[in-house]
């Protein structure tokens, strides 16, 4: 039987379930851990969600589980140790594997088109692509051929998911700009051309990445996860508890 959402998470990442096996709270509790609010407002603001926002697994959590049921215990922690130590990248509820994003562009946005390029499983839709052939790996037994199908999952889709989070961020953010006629919107582009400086929305600066020291040793965020966006002044932050 396919696993719940708990077991989900559980298997990808383990110890990161507290109160809820929810993203949006998994999220803020990492956040909480590694970054001082009161020390670091600006670095807390920056990494918070805001408002509407939604907690987004850049590998998709349901999508990739299916190639861990059936396997044993032993044979699940081969799979997801090989998954993060090849790739070098998070999965489940690591804050790394995740990233806040508008629910206008989370559930219409990208899983949507991760759909139509054959990137998630969906029961409402037919699979194709990788997600047909994690379908399809789901019933070999062999936990060598799984990851070989992840190899391919995490090294196709996972970057393509990347790319498109990042352009559906910036075009977000760029269309709630409002100008009052052309000759601002000029001035603002040229502005922004003279300074040469960069827009405040997700998807740029990508060299940006954190060493926060968090008790335990260094832990590095990339620019992905940063969220310097024109967050509200007030720094008030959302609930982060958008699905998936």
């Amino acid at each position: 039987m396919y696993a719940n959402r708990k077991s989900q998470v559980l298997r990808q990442s383990p110890g990161l379930i507290s109160k809820t096996d929810r993203p949006g709270p998994s999220y803020l509790t990492q956040l909480n851990a590694i970054v001082n609010q009161k020390e670091e407002p600006e670095l807390y603001r920056a990494l918070a969600a805001e408002p509407g926002d939604h907690a987004h697994h850049k590998v998709i959590l349901e999508t990739l589980d299916r190639l861990f049921d059936g396997l044993d215990q032993p044979s699940q922690e081969k799979l997801r140790d090989y998954i993060v130590n090849s790739h070098g990248m998070a999965i489940g509820n690591n804050i790394r594997n995740l990233v806040n994003m508008p629910g206008e562009i989370h559930q219409g946005g990208i899983h949507s088109w991760a759909r139509d390029q054959g990137y998630e499983i969906d029961a409402k839709h037919n699979p194709k692509g990788l997600a047909l052939d994690i379908l399809e790996a789901a019933t070999v037994p062999d936990v060598n051929y799984r990851m070989h199908v992840a190899d391919k999952y995490m090294t196709e889709a996972v970057p393509a998911m990347n790319h498109k989070i990042n352009q559906l961020l910036t075009d977000h953010y760029s269309n709630q700009k409002r100008f009052a006629d052309a000759n601002v919107l000029d001035k603002y582009n040229k502005l922004k051309a003279g300074a040469g400086v960069r827009s405040d929305s997700p998807g740029t600066s990508r060299e940006r990445v954190l060493h926060i020291n968090s008790g335990g040793g260094d832990v590095s965020i990339g620019e992905d996860v940063l969220r310097s966006n024109g967050k509200n002044g007030n720094g008030k932050n959302g609930n982060g508890n958008g699905k998936y």
